[in-house]
């Protein structure tokens, strides 16, 4: 669907999200490469986000039906990695300014170059240049957001947001099935329930009081109560990336990840939350993010 309609939503053939089994096999192998990617920190943290940036890079090119060998592909990919760089060099003002800048020229060339096809296509239709310049804010300010929060804040903040996400996912998956009941957003993701949210809410926050807990320090509520709104706003980051791919249509964003699909597919919510959690360090770490 290169015109960005909404079509019939299909499996592919060649992804097929497996059973319970399947997801925790996989969740398991992807574990330690990444905690130790966030042990480590430069330069084998940079390397682990650059690489992941790119595998989702490919991956929303291919769910928004665009080539990525395409110039404003090829282009977006370019801004992405030099706001990563710039961010790695310990300059995350200019890696926002090269995110920012890569994202308003994706969004001029296509109000420059596809103003006789936007004729044709329904209101509120984006064409292809313009979904490229909302995948560079998508990907690129999470991605060179994490790394600030590794190289300046410290790998516990790291390790508390990915766990938090982590559980949230979990949590809602258990809850969600366990107890099924009303459903969340039903003409987004059928399958997500206010169950599910709720358990998702409960596990985050019981992660973010075990850390304080773990760690000896006050503030254990608090950052419980943080942790559990982190959780709704991955739940939100979820039921975004499920609206683009109902958008277009396809059931998967890839199939990197067997039991869970694209990698796009694993970190939509921490995509999401990064971005609060970063805002909320910079506000107020040192009174929520109490191990700071």
């Amino acid at each position: 669907m290169k015109d960005g309609t909404a079509g019939p939503l299909v499996e592919p053939q060649a992804v097929k999200s497996g059973g319970v089994m399947t997801r925790v096999v996989s969740g398991v192998i992807a574990l330690p490469p990444v905690l130790a990617a966030i042990h480590f920190g430069a330069p084998f943290f940079t390397l682990f986000i650059v690489a992941g940036s790119l595998i989702l890079w490919w991956e929303w090119c291919h769910l928004c039906g665009q080539s990525v060998r395409a110039p404003a592909s090829l282009a977006g990919a370019g801004f992405v990695l030099a706001a990563l760089f710039a961010t790695a060099a310990g300059r995350p003002e200019a890696g926002l300014a090269f995110a920012a800048a890569g994202s308003v020229l994706a969004w001029v060339w296509a109000a420059a170059t596809g103003r006789e096809a936007d004729r044709h296509r329904p209101l509120g239709d984006w064409g292809g240049s313009r979904w490229i310049a909302l995948g560079i804010l998508y990907i690129g300010i999470p991605a060179l957001l994490l790394l600030w929060l590794r190289d300046e804040v410290g790998r516990l903040t790291v390790y508390w947001l990915f766990i938090l996400v982590w559980a949230t996912d979990t949590g809602a998956y258990v809850f969600g099935r366990a107890i099924g009941g009303p459903k969340l957003a039903p003409r987004i993701s059928p399958k997500k329930t206010w169950a599910g949210l709720a358990g998702g809410m409960l596990c985050a926050a019981m992660i973010g009081g075990g850390f304080a807990a773990a760690l000896k320090v006050e503030g254990w509520a608090a950052l419980g109560a943080v942790s559990a709104g982190l959780a709704v706003i991955a739940q939100i980051g979820d039921l975004f990336e499920s609206w683009i791919k109902r958008r277009f249509g396809v059931k998967d964003a890839g199939g990197i990840m067997p039991g869970h699909g694209g990698l796009l597919d694993r970190v939509d919510g921490l995509l999401a939350a990064v971005v609060v959690a970063a805002l909320i360090t910079m506000i107020d770490g040192d009174r929520v993010l109490v191990w700071l």
